[in-house]
């Protein structure tokens, strides 16, 4: 891709979402949201100007800790919708095209960005965007795209009157705009008399008015999802955690229950390994090949080797669990402990690197792992009595 440049819009104050603190540091399978677009266009190449306000500070050291400097930022401080965004970058504007995103976009893949710029440099369009099918009336956070007569425009979600069968068709929140086409227009965009806002979409209308092409290309509804509450995170989250199941799936990984279990999107896993229900992965979690996870166990930021068989219920973060050991059930591993190779951790157990002690035991053993069992580990239960 040639001659574009890419504006991030994340200055908004996500109302919806009541939690007081800005979204796009949310994250989403271990990963604040605005990263998931961030780095798709890191990895295309693309340099980026993140339109920044509401609480901006935790939004830039966010984007600064996994992206350096690379990365412009410009400060929108009184929002006044996504048209005055885009018009508080025009110093920014270096490039022939200006790739425009929502930032809250964290399922967005490299492919629906390539269609898009294809298209528009194929028709030669003056602005081009990104539609997708839904004709639920809940999907309320996003603009109607109207085709009549020839003309085409969109109607944002909260002006929107007609019949979600008739328009179909939603506005993704994803354009490119051809520069010369942008510098004269962005003045005829005009302020929303109802919101007291300006409308980037407003642009299409304006197109259509000068005659200059305006081109879309259609994409899937769930790769397009915005986030604007906590629900359309929720959602956002599990679609995500279904590509990365599929994913490790495909690499040999079997999920007993996929649909009961959290994981993050840096976490590895080996082939062979069985992942039980209701399993927390967390962190950049790194599990060998030839596993078993049982059931309720929560792993955060470990390094598990191969053939280690952990127990249900066992908590480990931090830690190191060398091939061929065992943990557990009811285990608890943390603060850089080291369980060596062959070693097993017996049940109701807590290990740091300074040492390990039964919960009814206060022993500690100063090599700070557990020592070798010769016999096997058989968890011992009381029969039940008889009514």
């Amino acid at each position: 891709m040639k001659n574009i440049q890419a504006i991030v819009l994340a200055a908004g104050k996500a109302t919806r979402f009541n939690t007081g603190t800005t979204k796009l540091t949310q994250k989403i399978c271990g990963q604040e949201m605005v990263l998931y677009l961030t780095k798709v266009l890191a990895q295309m190449k693309i340099p980026t100007t993140l339109v920044v306000g509401y609480q901006k500070e935790q939004v830039i050291e966010t984007v600064k800790q996994h992206h350096g400097d690379t990365i412009t930022f410009v400060t929108q401080e009184e929002q006044l919708g996504t048209g005055h965004a885009l018009m508080c970058t025009k110093p920014q504007w270096d490039s022939e095209h200006l790739l425009i995103l929502n930032g809250d976009m964290p399922l967005i893949a490299q492919d629906i960005i390539q269609e898009l710029y294809d298209k528009h440099c194929a028709t030669q369009a003056a602005m081009s965007f990104v539609v997708a099918h839904s004709a639920d009336p809940a999907g309320y956070s996003y603009g109607r795209v109207i085709q009549k007569d020839g003309s085409i425009q969109i109607v944002e979600a909260k002006h929107f009157e007609g019949d979600t069968h008739e328009h179909c068709f939603v506005n993704a929140g994803i354009y490119i705009i051809s520069r010369s086409f942008l510098e004269s227009a962005i003045t005829e965009i005009k302020k929303n008399e109802k919101s007291k806002e300006f409308y980037i979409t407003d642009l299409v209308k304006i197109a259509g008015d000068h005659k200059k092409t305006v081109s879309t290309t259609l994409a899937s509804f769930d790769r397009i999802r915005g986030v604007n509450d906590l629900q359309e995170l929720w959602a956002a989250e599990q679609i995500k955690r279904s590509e990365l199941i599929r994913y490790w799936m495909n690499k040999g990984v079997r999920f007993t229950m996929p649909q009961a279990l959290h994981l993050d999107v840096h976490v590895s896993i080996g082939a062979g390994t069985t992942i039980g229900g209701g399993v927390h992965l967390d962190g950049s979690s790194s599990i060998g090949k030839n596993c078993t996870i049982g059931a309720f166990s929560s792993l955060t930021d470990v390094t598990i080797g191969d053939q280690v068989v952990i127990l249900p219920h066992c908590v480990i973060s931090d830690a190191t669990i060398l091939s061929q050991a065992q943990v557990g059930p009811f285990a608890h591993v943390h603060e850089q402990a080291i369980i060596k190779e062959g070693e097993r951790v017996e049940s109701f157990t807590y290990v740091t690197k300074h040492g390990s002690h039964k919960s009814s035991d206060a022993d500690l053993y100063p090599s700070g792992v557990i020592q070798p069992v010769a016999t096997p580990f058989v968890c011992a239960t009381s029969p039940k009595k008889e009514a």
